[in-house]
């Protein structure tokens, strides 16, 4: 009987051993049996990283005061207080940082004026939703980089759609109007509502893409084919070209789709309501106040409403013919398509932080897997103490911390 604990133990030993460098696959004398994952639609899933919580903790901000930053402009756009006359431009009024202290990632906001809440307006408080969240000029915020949190609408064909608003965005920078119709710029080729040459797609598939996710997350997510129709029929001619992007809005049929766990009409709806992070309130993002939907916002869908409108989700969970295209307090929930759903965890920074005033914490993940020896067969937990860690489906990069095995003969 030792003779053969000892064969299982050794055999053990080499699985823990060769984990942190080699595949899972078929050691000499010992079989694994396959990890198995279901997901179901309304699951949840972690996937990328993105500016959300405040830091708020003084002695944690007296450090963060004091790390190195290299600033860059938004580039975000005002007017002259018209909302239609295309002379919006982008300006360096606010400014962003991102920097690391320690392993954990941040991102340093500053504006010196307000962000106007439609890109045709002048930059003051009177045309602005940041005060309204306690956000104001010539201050410093600070947001901890964390997980984005992912809804499953559709496991089989990889469908996520983020839980929260993770920005406030216009959903087309510049409009202007001519012959009764809004445009996108005086060559009154391009309806403003066009998402194919919007300025959302645009941002999405550059800006928030290039920040969100690491180069093996980038490879998972999927460029998919999209159709972006009318939404409400109003003539074929408002209808935009299909696009194929990695990053996407929900349409309004996708937001209405109840194989999706949506309502399928356009009434309230408890599974469309959303909240946006800190980070989007300080950009910008109008919150509701009271009663049952108090911290809801409303959030952009990609399917275009006559010249100058695209659909939306009001904050009541409506899914309704939207608002200007220029607005740029409208909450952003972003959509993509992933290869390997089972990626969830994959090489995301600061996965287990906790809160945004102290340090992150990494739990530590134990692993059942059968086994069998030509002495007969069993089960193993192994527990792995992971400091940083990526996995994806085939191999595991652990610490090994330690392990205990229960078998039968």
């Amino acid at each position: 009987m030792r003779k053969h604990v000892i064969r299982v133990i050794s055999a053990l030993l080499a699985v823990c051993l060769t984990l942190t460098a080699a595949p899972l696959t078929v050691f000499p004398g010992l079989e694994l049996a396959p990890r198995a994952q279901a997901y179901s639609m309304g699951d949840h899933i972690q996937f990328g990283t993105y500016p959300q919580s405040r830091v708020t903790d003084e002695t944690l901000i007296a450090q963060l005061n004091a790390a190195p930053k290299t600033w860059k402009s938004y580039n975000y756009y005002s007017g002259t207080g018209d909302w239609n006359d295309g002379q919006m431009a982008p300006s360096d009024y606010m400014r962003f940082a991102d920097f690391f202290v320690g392993s954990a990632k941040y991102r340093a906001v500053t504006f010196s004026e307000y962000r106007p809440y439609f890109t045709g307006y002048t930059r003051s408080a009177s045309y602005s939703y940041q005060d309204n969240n306690g956000y104001t000029p010539n201050n410093v915020y600070y947001f901890l980089y964390e997980p984005i949190s992912w809804r499953i609408l559709d496991p089989v064909d990889g469908l996520i759609l983020s839980e929260m608003l993770l920005d406030s965005q216009a959903y087309q920078n510049t409009v202007y109007y001519a012959n009764s119709e809004d445009w996108q710029n005086t060559s009154c080729n391009t309806y403003a509502s066009d998402y194919a040459a919007s300025s959302i797609r645009s941002w999405l598939n550059y800006d928030f893409y290039e920040t969100a996710f690491t180069d093996a997350q980038k490879a998972n997510i999927r460029s998919d084919v999209a159709l972006n129709n009318d939404a409400y029929g109003s003539g074929a001619k408002y209808n935009s070209a299909s696009t194929k992007d990695k990053i996407f809005l929900l349409s309004k049929a996708e937001a209405t789709n109840s194989a999706y766990g949506f309502a399928s009409g356009s009434t309230g709806n408890t599974a469309r309501l959303a909240k946006g992070t800190y980070y989007a309130k300080a950009q910008g993002l109008w919150v509701y106040g009271s009663g049952s939907y108090a911290g809801c916002s409303w959030w952009w869908l990609r399917s275009p409403n006559l010249s100058n409108h695209a659909c939306g989700v009001d904050f009541d969970g409506i899914a309704y013919g939207g608002d200007d295209v220029g607005y740029t307090y409208g909450g952003v929930r972003a959509a993509c398509r992933l290869s390997n759903l089972k990626s969830d965890i994959s090489q995301s920074q600061n996965l287990f932080s906790e809160t945004a005033g102290g340090s992150g914490t990494d739990p530590a993940v134990s692993e059942t897997v059968t086994f069998t020896t030509d002495e007969g067969t069993g089960e193993a937990e192994i527990t792995f103490d992971p400091v940083w860690f990526a996995m994806d489906s085939e191999q595991y990069q652990h610490g090994l911390a330690r392990f205990c095995s229960q078998f039968s003969m």
